[in-house]
């Protein structure tokens, strides 16, 4: 985000309203995908097919033109599960700032067991400094946790940084979640028992407790698990060129910023052919954008990137 908001401090006006341009499009294109909707409201129209691996949308619609959408999981093997010292901790939870009197009433309110909230509220097990309270419940109770307690419970540790799982869960579109683990090598009842550890947050699935899972699962299926968590759902756009596309108004669109002569050539062309043809979108992006695309944060070069 940072190197983005760089890179638009610098750029032309023109260049600046490519990038809202293109966004727009790539969101409606990505909304699709990321849904998994069939079609959406007037003046889009969608027409979805399936591969063995992939899903490729179709968006007809003005001024962007026709685009062609693959669903592509991304991940770079490098560094997948930098943060595993981290995610991998016994439970541990910091209520920060609170007293005790403040951590005991919002247990009390908080969907328990009576055994529960017995193990939870025994005090004399508890860290407690002049502005916190550290409880380090048993992987028992952290599993058997119901899903109103958990989102309850780790919407409160969210906020305090020193829970760098709950801060920093991983998330999933709840319609989206077993199409994320179609490939992954999980067994279906090991894919429902990440599930049942999931809460609601902001309307997505959340999940945190990675140290849990790690100790449940198979090596093999924890080594997909990661594969799955740490990948980034991504679109491939295609814009299609038909002999009867309207190519002043896609130069229009995708020549912005005094472009429009490096664009044209290459639609004209494509119109010219019999049927028509497609051109990737990144050929038609400013340089700037066009190296950023399928790119991961240089962390060696800057560990915060990857944060960003």
């Amino acid at each position: 985000m940072a190197e983005a908001n760089r890179i638009s401090e610098g750029s032309s006006n023109g260049f600046l309203k490519l990038t809202v341009a293109f966004c727009l499009g790539a969101a409606i294109a990505f909304a699709v995908a990321r849904t998994g909707t069939s079609k959406v409201t007037s003046p889009q129209s969608v027409v979805s097919t399936s591969t063995s691996t992939n899903t490729v949308t179709k968006i007809a619609d003005k001024p962007w033109g026709d685009l062609e959408v693959t669903s592509i999981p991304f991940e770079n093997s490098e560094e997948v599960f930098l943060d595993r010292a981290d995610r991998l901790k016994k439970p541990q939870w910091v209520f920060e700032p609170a007293t005790v009197e403040q951590v005991q009433q919002f247990l009390q309110t908080v969907d328990l067991t009576e055994n529960q909230k017995r193990n939870l509220l025994a005090t004399n097990a508890w860290s407690v400094q002049a502005s916190n309270c550290t409880i380090r419940p048993s992987e028992e109770l952290v599993l058997n946790l119901s899903r109103s307690a958990r989102e309850k419970i780790y919407g409160a540790l969210g906020q305090c940084s020193s829970n760098y799982a709950q801060c920093f869960p991983f998330r999933f579109p709840p319609n989206r979640f077993e199409q994320r683990f179609a490939n992954s090598g999980l067994s279906a009842e090991s894919v429902q028992f990440v599930r049942n550890l999931c809460y609601t947050n902001d309307g997505l699935l959340s999940f945190c407790d990675v140290g849990l899972a790690s100790a449940k699962l198979k090596p093999s299926e924890f080594d997909g698990l990661i594969r799955v968590l740490y990948s980034v759902p991504t679109v491939r756009l295609r814009l299609r060129v038909h002999p009867d596309s309207d190519i002043n108004q896609l130069v229009s669109y995708w020549g912005r910023g005094g472009r429009e002569k490096r664009v044209r050539p290459m639609l004209e062309s494509l119109a010219r052919l019999p049927g028509g043809d497609t051109v990737a979108i990144a050929y038609l992006l400013p340089g700037a954008a066009r190296l950023r695309l399928f790119t991961f944060p240089d962390t060696e070069r800057d560990p915060k990137e990857g944060r960003e």
